[in-house]
Parts: structure tokens; sequence; C-alpha cells
């Protein structure tokens, strides 16, 4: 597009032969989710992102965050059928949390408004 104008503002005039197109690709579908959890500020510094693996292949994702010491998203990318979106209940989720990703300390890192609001919410795509 084009950029300008008399009083110097910016203006972006899109070409009319530009159009939307829909194609179906391996990542249609899936879903992002995120909680809250406090930074582990002995193990990486905030603006580092870090992959919390579980030794059988699943990961999830501690997202950089620019906002020092304060929680900071813990989340995932998958199919909408994945086992941490099914789960119903807090101590479900701090249940399947502690037994595989141990490291994670979820009770004690994760506060349980958090978990809730993972659990209420279908995230997106």
């Amino acid at each position: 597009g084009k950029v300008g104008g008399a009083t110097g503002k910016a203006r972006w005039e899109l070409d009319p032969a530009f159009g939307t197109t829909s194609i179906s690709t391996p990542s249609a579908g899936l879903v992002f989710r995120a909680m809250l959890c406090s930074n582990p500020a002995h193990v990486v510094e905030p603006e580092q992102g870090i992959a919390v693996a579980d030794g059988r292949g699943d990961t999830l994702s501690m997202l950089p965050f620019s906002g020092g010491q304060a929680p900071r998203p813990l989340g995932c990318v998958r199919p909408p059928s994945y086992w941490l979106y099914r789960l119903d209940s807090v101590d479900e989720v701090y249940a399947q949390l502690d037994a595989r990703f141990p490291q994670l300390q979820a009770r004690s890192r994760v506060d349980s408004s958090s978990v809730q609001a993972w659990i209420a919410n279908p995230g997106s795509t």
C-alpha cells in the first residue's frame, strides 16, 4: 500500500486486487491457552523463554515477559483434544501438572484463579 498524506500523518491504502484467502494448513484448528506462573528467577531471566518438559516428549512454554518478576504466561498450542485442555477442576489440573511436570511446582507457582481461568476459557485459535 501507499503511505503518506498532506498532513504528514501516515495512512494505508490497500490495492483493490488484494483479497483474503483461507487455506487449510496443519496448524488449522490448534488452540492456544496460557496460565500465569511465577517466574523461576533462579533458573532464567524473565526476558528469556523456556520449555518445561515432562520427559515423555510433552512440553509447556514459559513465554518471555518484560514485567520483571511478575507472573508470566505458561502455555501451549495444541489440538482441542489435548489432555490438559480436557481437565475440568483446579485439583485435577494441579495433580496432572505435578505428576507430569514436577519441576514446575505448579501448586506453589500457579495461582488457583489462573487455573480456574484456564479451565473456563476455550483458548484462542
